[in-house]
């Protein structure tokens, strides 16, 4: 890109950056999110090569934390965050046809103060690999949510399930009514053909 895009302004390349080269970072990121400092410096590494290109700013001088304030980047690590506690909300409202019956199990707890009515049970987990795999992982970071976010998701999912409802009720009816009327149409033509064909035989039987 930097051969390709050396003359375009940071526009262009931003957009370059953000359509080719971090959807294949954040590729499945959901479900492979990496825990280690040492693959989430790696990956870190790439978007702060990618602001010096987009800034067109290569002086070793120049904070880097600058540019991607500049250009209003969040870090692959929040981003990774938001997709999971994205994924998760999506599941515990069945908008993902994944199986979640043995993972998102209820939390029954009466006490709610600093977190939220809408907890789930952390699984007990006893190695790093399914500690800081999708579920543990999420599930934690989602009961330390405050009860404002998730109230507005709710209220935003309940409205979004009402309005989805209310579309696909007129495409219903838009698509009954239009076979309605192609029904009645193909009807008249039989009808008439029938009409025809009856006044065609009664000519011929005249003498």
């Amino acid at each position: 890109m930097r051969r390709n895009l050396w003359n375009c302004p940071t526009k262009v390349r931003e957009t370059a950056y953000k359509s080719i080269v971090r959807p294949k970072l954040e590729y499945a990121s959901t479900a492979w999110d990496p825990y280690t400092n040492k693959d989430k410096v790696a990956l870190e590494r790439v978007q702060r090569k990618a602001a010096r290109f987009c800034s067109k700013n290569y002086n070793p001088m120049s904070s880097v934390t600058d540019m991607t304030e500049d250009l209003n980047w969040e870090s692959l690590e929040v981003r990774r965050k938001k997709a999971r506690l994205t994924l998760l909300y999506k599941l515990s409202r069945n908008l993902v046809d994944v199986e979640t019956n043995n993972y998102l199990l209820v939390n029954n707890e009466t006490r709610t103060r600093g977190s939220h009515s809408f907890k789930y049970r952390v699984p007990k987990t006893t190695k790093d690999v399914f500690k800081f795999s999708f579920f543990p992982r999420t599930i934690r970071e989602w009961n330390l949510l405050p009860e404002e976010i998730v109230f507005h998701l709710t209220s935003k999912a309940h409205q979004w399930n009402l309005h989805r409802k209310s579309k696909n009720r007129q495409k219903i009816q838009q698509l009954m009514g239009s076979r309605l009327k192609e029904t009645k149409s193909a009807a008249q033509m039989t009808e008439r053909r029938t009409f025809a064909g009856f006044a065609k035989a009664r000519k011929r039987r005249v003498p």
